[in-house]
């Protein structure tokens, strides 16, 4: 307390006398006031003598006891108020001595202390260190104080104080495990040492347990163990720049930074394994992305968590016990961004609305009340991956189709039996923007009744085809492939029982992702920086003559069977494996990216037949800028090589 207090006025003195009432004073007029005696005037005392301030340090030991102890009691009483929240006591400020044992407030006898009061744990940290709370620390590192006012409004104040690791190796001292000499050179926090082997390379050591399970999986980001032994663990010391940056980052920017940590987290999910705490300050950058210094806390879901603590990262509930419920890297994940995006490490309540709005960044306030929402209610890594990404929409691309076709210069063909067809749509919600763009050409089957027929349902039915719901590689290979199926029913139904069929080739654009469905003779090319590519194959009787080496490739484009297909649309009633070729068939994956300025070139056999492959490049490469003009180019190159039959091309080209 303030010992310089102040005399209260005579007012206030006189009121406090009457207490059975109000001071007659104060009611009742001037009547009341003149009807009452008038006290004598009080003599004046003289002031008493001011002593000298003296500073906490001047003061005997015994004084300076009874002034801490005498501070503490008034904190305790002021943080009596149940609305404002108690903090703990704030660790030394580094080089400053530790309170000696003397003037320590000993703790409560047994019988006066509440059954609710727990047990603190030993506090794994250093000042200014934030760590884990060790479940199996020693006991009596929390001292209560109380403070009673009376018998039934007592209080009592655990006081947790921080403590460091106290490991039994000290610098300079060299250790020996399965015949390696390890001479430690720095003391790191968490029980980390620097250290060098005997070959004076710089390593990362800690004794006792492993600091990751030993099922974990390895991970790009995770350092590689050079020994796992019961003496303790190894790693090789990292270098890199600090992944925390000087100053606040854009949005862009901080997104970018922070998705490795999320797909990390989200890998630990899938797994089984929930993330509970990294040194933010031990993430360190280089060529190849971001590297964890230190190993990470990590916990398999449902078991027992460790008690960890790390001041403005780490969740409320990571700091007790219970059952890992893999949300607790979602909230570390959260207070990181927070990090990237104002500088400044995430308050003990939390961000402030304010802040966030201020930054005038759309979805960023969503996804952080929900980040760092209570455990319940809480994003999984899995959905705050999703979230983040859907924070920095990415710019679609944007592609030009051009087309042509024409029924040729043969007098027997008077009808063209080719089709083509492309859609592009392009949705836009709250999961995320969507790009689907659908091309195919089809190529009736010449001499007979209906090809022209078949080409037209197929085009229409691949079009037109219902589309799924968002999956990945695979998923949008097996659809194009389905669609190819659903156009083979279209093609049965509309010819009705008559002879007909076509070939068929197909692309599935999702975004920039291409997969390929193909059945026939018609081709696939991609036309990239290094050329034109084939895509697809020839079901035909001379490319599985060419294929068999019964035929050259010259031979082949002179032979009278080069006409023969081996597989159609309308010849087959029930999908058959393998019928419909896809990108698998000529690639390691299901689908490729198609990069800005390169095209996919859908043709039919009366253009690549009658124009050379070498011209075909040529063509392309002079229109290079504008598929339309490639497309009527291609044609017209048909045209005058005779195009004795039907000619169609389809060039998707990725402008951006």
């Amino acid at each position: 307390m303030d010992d310089d207090r102040k005399a209260l006025p005579a007012s206030e003195t006189d009121a406090e006398a009457h207490e059975g009432g109000p001071d007659p004073r104060s009611w009742g007029g001037e009547e009341a006031a003149a009807e009452s005696p008038e006290l004598p005037e009080l003599p004046e005392l003289p002031e008493a003598p001011t002593a000298p301030e003296a500073s906490l340090e001047e003061l005997e030991p015994v004084q300076a006891g009874a002034l801490a102890a005498s501070g503490a009691a008034e904190a305790a009483v002021a943080a009596a108020d149940p609305s404002e929240p108690v903090e703990a006591a704030a660790p030394p400020s580094p080089g400053m001595p530790a309170p000696t044992p003397e003037f320590r407030a000993e703790p409560l006898p047994a019988e006066s202390q509440p059954d609710s009061l727990p047990e603190g744990p030993e506090a794994d940290f250093g000042p200014g260190e934030p760590g884990d709370l060790e479940e199996d620390g020693p006991q009596g590192v929390a001292e209560a104080s109380a403070a009673g006012q009376a018998a039934e409004d007592h209080l009592e104040e655990l006081i947790l104080e921080p403590v460091a690791d106290r490991a039994a190796t000290t610098g300079e001292e060299a250790l020996t495990w399965d015949g390696r000499t390890y001479r430690v050179r720095q003391a790191l926090p968490r029980g980390w040492y620097r250290a060098e082997d005997e070959g004076g390379q710089t390593v990362l050591l800690r004794e006792g347990p492993a600091a990751l399970p030993a099922d974990l999986p390895g991970h790009r980001l995770l350092p590689r163990p050079l020994y796992l032994g019961s003496e303790g663990s190894v790693y090789p010391w990292t270098e890199g720049e600090p992944w925390l940056p000087q100053e606040a980052l854009s949005l862009e920017a901080a997104v970018e930074r922070l998705k490795p940590l999320a797909q990390y987290a989200f890998a630990l999910e899938r797994q089984g394994y929930a993330l509970l705490d990294l040194d933010p300050e031990g993430i360190l950058t280089g060529e190849s992305g971001p590297r964890l210094r230190f190993p990470p806390r990590v916990v398999r879901l449902g078991e027992e968590r460790p008690r960890v603590y790390r001041e403005g990262y780490t969740a409320p509930e990571a700091s007790y016990g219970g059952p890992a419920t893999g949300r607790e890297g979602s909230y570390l994940l959260g207070a990181l961004l927070y990090r990237l995006l104002t500088g400044e490490a995430l308050p003990a309540e939390g961000p402030s609305p304010l802040r966030l709005r201020a930054l005038g960044l759309p979805g960023l306030p969503q996804l952080m009340r929900a980040a760092l929402a209570p455990d319940a209610e809480r994003l999984t890594p899995t959905a705050f991956l999703a979230a983040l990404r859907a924070l920095v929409p990415q710019a679609q691309p944007r592609f030009a189709v051009g087309a042509a076709t024409t029924v040729g210069l043969n007098p027997d063909r008077p009808v063209n039996e080719d089709a083509f067809g492309y859609s592009l749509r392009h949705l836009e919600a709250h999961e995320g923007s969507r790009l689907l763009l659908r091309a195919c050409v089809a190529d009736g089957m010449g001499g007979m009744a209906a090809g022209e027929v078949a080409a037209r349902a197929a085009v229409e039915a691949f079009i037109g085809g219902a589309v799924p719901a968002p999956g990945d590689a695979g998923v949008q290979a097996e659809w194009a492939v389905d669609l190819v199926w659903q156009a083979n029913r279209r093609v049965l139904e509309a010819l009705a029982g008559e002879d007909g069929g076509c070939a068929f080739s197909g692309v599935v654009l999702v975004g920039s992702r291409v997969a390929l469905a193909h059945v026939g003779d018609t081709r696939v090319y991609l036309r990239a920086a290094g050329g034109l590519r084939q895509l697809s194959r020839d079901h035909s009787l001379v490319a599985a003559m060419v294929a068999s080496g019964m035929l050259t490739e010259e031979e082949a484009e002179s032979s009278p069977d080069r006409n023969k297909i081996l597989r159609s649309l309308g010849s087959v009633r029930q999908p058959q494996p393998d019928y419909v070729q896809g990108l698998s068939a000529t690639q390691d994956e299901p689908t490729l990216e198609l990069q800005p300025g390169e095209a996919l070139v859908l043709l039919s056999d009366g253009v690549w037949g009658e124009v050379k492959p070498a011209r075909l490049e040529q063509i392309l490469a002079e229109h290079q800028q504008d598929p339309q003009a490639a497309a009527d180019a291609l044609v017209r190159a048909a045209l005058e090589a005779g195009a004795p039959d039907n000619a169609t091309a389809v060039i998707v080209q990725r402008e951006r």
